[in-house]
């Protein structure tokens, strides 16, 4: 071999490494579409989870979907108004709670059901446990208790099932309520505690232990202390169970007495909540009960938020405002080029990233948070994104409303139409996902996409 063709092959090499390496980031990924079947008539999903096994579980208005080894399995029964699963919550001892509501307040007993699907499969009706028109959250302590709460607002904090609930509301609004029906209605309209230990159930408000109804969210800290919040509009309270008592703590001086908008706890133990009736104020609760206002702001506009917790962090969405707590300055950071509030957008999603950044889905694109600041900005023109998924440092997994599955890196948007058994991607994606370790489950409008990193 001349010295002409050493250096014509070694160009090759050069140039098929590039190609290779530039295609390593589109391929690493498996891309596996688990289709639904059919005859399920799965028309809505509403959450989706894995159990200790690591099999996926679905909620759907036809019932549960189990899924294990390479098939679907769906928990129904009509009888009983196992339909309209719209939480699912996975304890301990992997028994399955199922949350439900009905469409028909004059063919049940009460708008909102629960039940438990047992290690055995068999789907165990909870509901005349818990007399209430609607269950808003459940918790499990360090005792393996279970924690219901329950109340009459038909929206809470941070719910993921408004929509479903203002359904409901307007469909009691439309049905000419007998007699009959609005005793059962005022009956179960108060709301209220109740506790499971495995073979008994406890009502804490009947009974006069719980100072408070209508409660919407429950929240467990590290040191297992309980925290219930009030749902009604107006000042709202909220409650510390210690283990042996009820604390009411909106009897302090301080607490400020609007509305939550929601709640959460920190890596350290602290309860962090949010109000927002004139303007958007963040408090500190620590586990001495002591209560800081830490941040306040003048918002262009009322309206939704959230908190979300990863990366030993803290951070909260607001309309189209995003925002990280500082730990060493012990204050609320929000960055400068933020979406531009005028145009209405909203955050979408928040996801961890690599190298301790944060992505943030705005409506007008991807924007990394690092340190502060945002560090870099991918927009994207004419696509909602709904969910989102950090790769690698280079490249983000993106599921949009409509337009299918992209994958983002610096230089380019990538459109993934197929999947790797070469059937069709979906085009739409909801918020909803599951991680487990390197597989992600992502919620597709015909089914649920399983993509593996390698």
């Amino acid at each position: 071999m001349n010295f002409e063709n050493l250096i014509v092959m070694v160009k090759q090499i050069v140039v098929y490494y590039f190609f290779l390496l530039g295609s390593i980031n589109l391929y690493a990924q498996q891309y596996e579409l688990i289709p639904i079947n059919p005859d399920f008539d799965i028309l809505i999903k509403y959450d989706i989870v894995l159990d200790k096994s690591h099999n996926l579980w679905v909620a759907t208005d036809k019932g549960v979907l189990e899924y294990k080894d390479k098939k679907w399995k769906l928990y129904s029964n009509n009888d009983i108004n196992f339909i309209n699963i719209t939480e699912l919550f996975i304890d301990s001892k992997d028994r399955k709670w199922c949350i439900s509501y009905s469409h028909n307040p004059l063919s049940y007993k009460y708008l909102g059901g629960l039940f438990m699907i047992n290690q055995q499969g068999d789907i165990i009706d909870y509901s005349d446990n818990i007399e209430s028109v609607f269950i808003n959250d459940i918790e499990e302590d360090n005792q393996g208790n279970i924690w219901i709460a329950t109340g009459r607002r038909l929206t809470g904090i941070n719910n993921k099932k408004d929509h479903t609930f203002n359904t409901a509301l307007k469909e009691i609004e439309g049905v000419p309520l007998t007699d009959l029906i609005s005793k059962k209605i005022a009956k179960n309209a108060s709301g209220g505690l109740y506790k499971f230990d495995g073979v008994t159930w406890q009502d804490y408000t009947s009974d006069g232990t719980m100072p408070i109804k209508f409660i919407d969210k429950i929240i467990k800290t590290k040191d297992d202390a309980i925290y219930f919040c009030e749902a009604r509009h107006g000042k709202e309270r909220l409650v510390k169970y210690d283990g042996e008592s009820f604390m009411d703590l909106s009897k302090k001086k301080d607490y400020p007495g609007d509305e939550i908008e929601d709640i959460i706890t920190d890596y350290e133990g602290n309860v962090w909540f949010f109000t927002a009736d004139n303007r958007l104020k963040i408090f500190k609760l620590d586990s001495n009960n002591s209560l800081s206002e830490i941040f306040k702001m003048n918002p262009y506009r009322l309206g939704y938020g959230k908190f979300y917790k990863f990366n030993g962090n803290i951070y909260m969405s607001y309309l189209g405002t995003f925002m990280a707590y500082d730990k060493q300055n012990k204050t609320w950071i929000c960055p400068k080029k933020q979406t531009n509030q005028k145009k209405k957008r909203f955050i979408r999603d928040i996801a961890p990233g690599a190298d301790n950044t944060i992505l943030i889905a705005d409506g007008e694109g991807i924007r990394i948070y690092k340190n502060g600041e945002f560090i870099e900005t991918r927009l994207l023109k004419k696509i909602d994104i709904r969910v989102l998924y950090s790769i690698d440092k280079d490249n983000i997994l993106v599921g949009t409303k409509e337009n299918g599955l992209f994958l983002i890196n610096r230089n380019k948007t990538t459109p993934i139409s197929v999947d790797s058994n070469g059937q069709k991607m979906p085009n739409g994606y909801s918020t909803l996902k599951v991680i487990d370790n390197n597989i992600t489950y992502f919620n597709a409008t015909n089914g649920i996409l399983k993509v593996t990193t390698m």
